[in-house]
């Protein structure tokens, strides 16, 4: 599980499971919601530099626009 840039949306940050690697290296990201979620089957596979890390822990908080 990853946070990523998403492609369009500059300013958003998304929280994806990786489910696929293509074969020059770009990254396949899925939600978890696949009825409500935007992913890499709408946008397209992500490039590594869009990619800012791992995600690592989850410290219950519901909201995360309004924490």
């Amino acid at each position: 599980i990853v946070m990523a840039r998403h492609p369009y949306q500059t300013g958003l940050r998304m929280v994806k499971r990786v489910s696929g690697i293509t074969k020059d290296g770009r990254f396949f990201l899925e939600g978890l919601n696949p009825l409500e979620s935007t992913d890499s089957h709408s946008f397209g596979p992500v490039t590594r530099q869009q990619i800012l890390g791992r995600v690592t822990s989850y410290l219950g908080v519901k909201d995360w626009k309004h924490s």
